[in-house]
């Protein structure tokens, strides 16, 4: 990390591993696929310390690095590159700054798919926590313990001649661009002297439109050189 217009600033590259079961008895079809997904690159990351919380904006893309085959049912890829916007932060109310309250921001734009004559809509994610921080054997370990969830909106129509019926709906007013909403707990654990941190969420959706509905789980490790 290194200091820019009075920030901190920083680059990630993040590959994630997917599993992504989804069942659809009335469509008879079982659709999953185990695969490295679609890597992230935040390219820019500025964060800024505050007496009580700090503020981060970012922006990054997406490469459509996943699996993808014609017709398969477990393709891991959105099949299209991404540019992502990121801004938020993180206001603690005590003086101990050991309590959290947390909000952000990811709006995303969408170029058109590689294999299809398909743009997918743009979306907005409207994420949100509170949590508590608590410190053990003298801040040796650290861990930390809330509940998260998110809102995402679709922002603008699929388009192109592969659009399917089901998404034409937003043109005729039947509103078909998506949304979903979740909310979960989670939990994470800090290790100051190793510069080493582990996180795990489990955000079910309890309500969807236009989309699947199912249950969020994130498990995400970290280490700093």
């Amino acid at each position: 990390m290194r200091q820019s217009l009075g920030a901190t600033y920083s680059e990630s590259v993040t590959v994630p591993i997917q599993n992504i079961p989804v069942s659809i008895p009335a469509l008879g079809a079982i659709l999953g696929g185990v695969e490295i997904g679609d890597i992230y690159v935040e390219r820019i990351s500025l964060g800024w310390a505050l007496k009580q919380g700090k503020v981060r904006t970012a922006y990054g893309f997406v490469a459509p690095t996943g699996r993808f085959n014609p017709g398969a049912s477990d393709n891991t890829t959105t099949d299209y590159w991404g540019h992502r916007l990121t801004g938020g932060g993180t206001y603690n109310p005590d003086k101990a700054m050991l309590g959290q309250l947390s909000a952000s921001s990811v709006w995303e734009f969408h170029q058109r798919k590689r294999h299809e004559v398909v743009k997918v809509g743009n979306n907005v994610t409207f994420e949100y926590g509170v949590g508590r921080t608590i410190i053990k054997n003298e801040g040796a370990q650290v861990l930390q313990l809330g509940v998260v969830g998110y809102s995402e909106f679709q922002l603008t129509d699929d388009s192109g001649a592969g659009v399917t019926p089901l998404n034409l709906g937003a043109t005729l007013n039947l509103g078909a661009r998506d949304r979903v909403h979740a909310i979960g707990p989670e939990f994470g654990v800090i290790l100051p002297a190793k510069k080493f941190n582990f996180l795990a969420r489990v955000l079910p959706e309890y309500s969807s439109r236009s989309r699947t509905r199912g249950v969020t789980v994130v498990f995400a490790v970290g280490k700093t050189f």
